[in-house]
């Protein structure tokens, strides 16, 4: 970031380039490092499922790739969930310096 009083348009621009990569970069090693866990992953989010699954019923998959994206999505949804606080963080860090005393203190808790 150039300085936090005056950043031309393309400073801005360029700051919101490298919270954008960053936070994507995040999103990717969380959801790489989610993947190998998503079968224990999808194991608990069906749990309750499967609890109220009478005998003889099972959850199938109703395409050739299901179970291949079913990891996919599980493991992308836990590593935004795991990449959230770094995410938020990169927002803040973005738009904090364009707010004034009074609006951060309406942001901070």
């Amino acid at each position: 970031m150039a300085t936090e009083s005056y950043m031309s348009f393309t400073e801005h621009l360029e700051d919101l380039r490298w919270c954008l990569l960053k936070s994507l970069c995040a999103l990717v090693i969380a959801s790489t490092i989610c993947y190998f866990f998503s079968e224990l992953i999808f194991a608990f989010m069906v749990a309750p499922l499967r609890q109220t699954l009478r005998p003889g019923q099972s959850l199938i998959g109703t395409g050739i790739t299901e179970a291949f994206f079913t990891e996919i999505k599980v493991a992308l949804a836990a590593g935004l969930l795991f990449s959230c606080p770094f995410i938020f963080y990169q927002i803040w860090r973005f738009v904090a310096p364009g707010l004034s005393g009074g609006e951060r203190k309406l942001v901070l808790p």
